[in-house]
Parts: structure tokens; C-alpha cells; sequence
């Protein structure tokens, strides 16, 4: 009886991982595959869910360059939204301390310009 009882848990285990095998080997490949296809810039970004259901998203613009910089934003559905939100709320308050938007020049685009385009 007892030789039977370990057969049996042999064949369950072996059934475990005839099906976990395949999954641990092609999750990580459908992950390169679908990685592969995205530009650049999309895989230079990463998103953050933040607490209130916003979304934060940090860019590590021109790394290895002498110009690199991190550039961190939250999109919000209206400018009040916007005005109201505050970092501490999802407690970012020491990393986004340095609110530039709606100044001269500071926007993404305005640095692809200058950087990119030669233009100012």
C-alpha cells in the first residue's frame, strides 16, 4: 500500500509541473515579445498607480548624458484637479517638490526642441 501512495504522489507531482513548466518557461517570453514592440520612449517610462487613482509617470530623460534628468508627471481630467492635487497625498512630497508647469521652456516638448531641433 505504502508503494502505491508514493506512485501516486509522484504522478501528481509530475502532472504539477507538466503544466507549471511551460507557463515558468513562456511567461517570460511573451514578456520579451510584447516589450520588443515598444518604442524607445514608451519603454523609457514607467508608471506608478498612486493612492487616489492617478497615474504617475517618470521618465529617465537623455540617460548617460551630461543633460540626463529624472521628469516625473500626473496627468489630472481637469487644471482644478490639477491645483488641488498635493504629493503629500500620496506621500511624494520630497521627490515632487519642484512644480515647473506653465513656466517658460520647462515642458517636455520645449526641451525636444532645444535639444533635438535645435530649436529655442
Amino acid at each position: 500500500m505504502r508503494k502505491r501512495d508514493s506512485s501516486t504522489i509522484w504522478i501528481i507531482l509530475r502532472d504539477i509541473l507538466i503544466v507549471l513548466g511551460p507557463i515558468l518557461i513562456l511567461f517570460p517570453l511573451w514578456l520579451v515579445i510584447i516589450n520588443s514592440f515598444k518604442s524607445l520612449e514608451e519603454a523609457g517610462r514607467n508608471f506608478y498607480a498612486l493612492p487616489d487613482g492617478l497615474k504617475l509617470e517618470v521618465s529617465h530623460v537623455d540617460k548617460g548624458l551630461p543633460t540626463e534628468f529624472w521628469y516625473a508627471e500626473v496627468e489630472y481630467e481637469t487644471v482644478e484637479a490639477a491645483e488641488k492635487w498635493d504629493p503629500a497625498s500620496a506621500g511624494l512630497e520630497n521627490y515632487l517638490n519642484d512644480e515647473v508647469t506653465g513656466l517658460p521652456g520647462q515642458s517636455m516638448g520645449a526641451y525636444w526642441e532645444k535639444t533635438r531641433m535645435g530649436l529655442e
